[in-house]
């Protein structure tokens, strides 16, 4: 099977006609069985599985603008986000989704905006409970006190200065929440935060510092040799690490959803991701570089490359002389 499958990509790969010609092609039709699925339906059928169908997928959408048109649509989107009910929040299925978004490196607006309304906004609360993990900056009463900036006061800011705000008072915590269970796989997400051993706050959240920090492979490793092997204590690692990568990989969907100035999609993750929150994690060295660098990904997609901020911005203008 897994060989199968890595013939067909090679097949497909930077060829357009057998691209439309799996694309559009049928399964043949046996006797006395149901109707025969297209070809892709198969593949996204076993996307989950280790067989090389994600690989095949994503060759054939991330470089045909017409097929990508033609295959993501609302039904595709259910289905990869079913696939993180069914077999829990693994990275590569966060990935699976990232690649309908943009085609030869380009974003791809209607496809933006079509994962944005199917799995992100609030008409579909109870669908983004089920696939991905809320993020907050917890303000007023919580366990978790306020960072200090690791950057220079300014004396005298201009107007609109982004994340002022912030830089005087020290930034609140960023924490993240998931619809978790201690008898997980039954009806959340993943494992609650209590059986993964994390600290919350009386209203579930859990600061994104802790969960994330075994991202960081020295950290990891530490982790597992005070485990001393004892399975409890090493899945427990594992499982948070697990959940932390595929937290990343879903800071770089949403930065994804926002790339090339998709307005729709910044205007529904900007109240959620403020500028101060994103260059917060950005700028504290004690977050591991795999969640800074996707939140600089985000960072540049929803607050920088967008309408300019100041009046003139942008216009060009002969430099001062020394």
């Amino acid at each position: 099977h897994q060989l199968a499958y890595a013939v067909l990509v090679t097949s497909v790969r930077d060829n357009r006609r057998n691209e439309t010609y799996f694309a559009k092609g049928r399964l043949v039709k046996e006797e006395n069985k149901p109707e025969a699925g297209a070809f892709i339906d198969q593949v996204i059928a076993e996307v989950s599985e280790p067989l090389g169908a994600p690989e095949l997928l994503t060759t054939l959408i991330a470089n045909n603008l017409d097929l990508t048109h033609q295959l993501v649509d609302k039904r595709m989107l259910h289905q990869l986000a079913g696939f993180v009910g069914d077999h829990g929040p693994r990275p590569d299925l966060a990935q699976i989704l990232a690649a309908t978004l943009s085609c030869h490196g380009k974003a791809i607006p209607g496809v933006q905006e079509m994962v944005v309304s199917t799995l992100f906004t609030k008409d579909v609360s109870e669908l983004f409970r089920r696939t991905f993990l809320e993020t907050s900056v917890v303000r007023g009463d919580t366990a978790f006190r306020a960072c200090e900036w690791p950057c220079a006061k300014v004396d005298d800011p201009p107007d609109g200065f982004l994340g002022y705000e912030e830089l005087e008072r020290g930034c609140p915590p960023v924490c993240v929440r998931w619809l978790g269970s201690a008898s997980y796989p039954d009806d959340a997400l993943f494992y609650d935060a209590q059986t993964l051993g994390l600290r919350t706050d009386s209203n579930g959240w859990v600061e994104l510092r802790e969960l994330t920090r075994e991202l960081d492979d020295k950290i990891y490793q530490h982790a597992l040799r005070g485990a001393k092997n004892e399975p409890a204590a090493t899945d427990r690692i594992n499982r948070r690490r697990q959940l932390a990568a595929y937290y990343v990989e879903q800071i770089k969907l949403v930065a994804l959803c926002c790339q090339d100035r998709s307005y729709n999609a910044i205007d529904v993750f900007e109240g959620t991701f403020s500028y101060g929150c994103c260059l917060w994690v950005l700028a504290d060295d004690t977050y591991p570089d795999l969640l800074r660098a996707a939140f600089a990904f985000l960072l540049r997609s929803l607050h920088v490359d967008r309408s300019p901020h100041r009046p003139r911005c942008g216009y060009p203008v002969l430099p001062k002389r020394a």
